[in-house]
């Protein structure tokens, strides 16, 4: 018979019961620490609380405390931005002159600076006369040295978004003091344009600047290249200026010379006035009644902008007119449903362009009603050209006219 191999550990009862007995001294012995550890732990607890009962941790103080560290982190983080050094602006150079060009007329002002030359920047004013424009057209000079002069010509105005995207689009696109510009390298100049941005409601403020030395070498010439990139670094632009002239309670044209009340009376009925915007003249001056006679018309008087001598001495296709007392040529052009008259008017030594328009108010007419009205408005031509310019002469019986302002030629 085979012999069983022997057990290496017998199961005997006596081994099992020493086992059971070591097992539960073990445990007998780990309970007696755990007693003493949650002793020890609750004796340190009511220490620190100082025996008081700690606040049962609800979801309200948890979420207090979780808002509170927000705000921390926050106030932190703002207060370290607000130590944080600004941006460094453009330095100024010791031997550096500020100027200040003003568009009185628009009511913008410029501020940049210049490096000084040999001999102090001077300023030459090239507003015409004739006409009397919005445009601010400035050129500096400044003496470099025995063989350069350093000029700076700069156009200070306002336009219509429009006419000014048109006259950007085919240069160079480059940001200047976070504004959007352009440039060119002329024959005789570096040419810059600048888009200030929002002058009022449907215009921008702009500029031209031109660096030159009178030949083509002007990019090799000493200074000019320092005076372009200080006045580059630092030109700013306002309508808000100490020393603005207050004008408000009437409406002016984009050249100050000539402005109207905000309304005025015409045969009872309260004509409102509005600036339309304009690429060359900024602002406009329209207003416009309603009337109902044998048919409906609508009025429109327009006055525009300054004119030169000489575009009011063509008189070829004009006739000798008189308009609120102003010496006058007009021209009038009959069209398929309204009727037209250009008048340009002379007061003192300055002239002034404007419209008067007959419409068919064809606002409430059916398509018969209003071939009939056009009808009776070409067959009664004269009467409806005279409508219209009794209101433009009534719109100019109550415009201000004044002198141009000597500094705006200084």
């Amino acid at each position: 018979m085979a012999e069983t191999e022997p057990a290496k550990y017998p199961l005997t009862g006596t081994f099992l019961r020493e086992c059971s007995g070591e097992k539960e001294e073990r445990m007998m012995k780990k309970s007696r620490l755990m007693t003493a550890a949650l002793a020890a732990m609750l004796a340190l607890s009511l220490t620190a609380c100082g025996g008081g009962k700690k606040p049962a941790e609800t979801k309200e103080s948890v979420q207090a405390s979780q808002e509170t560290t927000t705000a921390a982190a926050k106030e932190t983080e703002t207060s370290a931005k607000e130590t944080e050094p600004p941006e460094t602006e453009a330095k100024i150079p010791e031997n550096a002159e500020e100027i200040t060009l003003t568009n009185q007329k628009l009511q913008i002002q410029a501020k940049f600076y210049l490096p000084k030359q040999a001999e102090a920047w001077s300023v030459e004013n090239r507003n015409g006369r004739d006409p009397v424009t919005p445009v601010q057209k400035s050129v500096y000079k400044a003496k470099h040295n025995e063989d350069t002069t350093l000029y700076v010509t700069i156009q200070l105005s306002a336009t219509t978004p429009e006419s000014l995207q048109k006259q950007m689009d085919s240069k160079e696109k480059i940001t200047i003091r976070d504004y959007p510009g352009t440039f060119e390298t002329g024959s005789t100049s570096w040419d810059y344009q600048i888009d200030f941005g929002k002058y009022a409601d449907g215009l921008e403020t702009y500029m031209l600047v031109k660096f030159w030395t009178g030949d083509d070498s002007y990019a090799q010439k000493p200074g000019l290249k320092e005076a372009r990139d200080l006045f580059l670094d630092t030109v700013t632009v306002a309508t808000d200026y100490e020393g603005r002239e207050d004008r408000s309670g009437r409406k002016y044209m984009g050249t100050p010379m000539c402005s109207l009340p905000e309304s005025f009376d015409y045969n009872g009925v309260n004509a409102e006035v509005t600036r339309p915007t304009d690429s060359y003249c900024v602002y406009q001056l329209r207003s416009e009644i309603h009337e109902t006679d044998e048919i409906p018309v609508r009025l429109v008087g327009l006055m525009t902008s300054t004119i030169n001598q000489a575009t009011y001495e063509v008189t070829e296709g004009y006739s000798d007119y008189t308009i609120a007392g102003y010496p006058a040529h007009i021209k009038q052009t009959k069209y398929v449903a309204y009727l037209g008259s250009e008048v340009r008017f002379q007061v003192g030594e300055n002239y002034y362009r404007a419209f008067a328009y007959t419409y068919v108010d064809d606002s409430d007419l059916d398509v018969t009603a209003l071939a009939e009205a056009t009808k009776t408005l070409n067959e009664n031509e004269a009467v409806y050209f005279q409508k219209s310019l009794d209101f433009l002469d009534a719109m100019i019986q109550n415009a201000e006219f004044t002198d141009p302002e000597e500094a705006w030629f200084q």
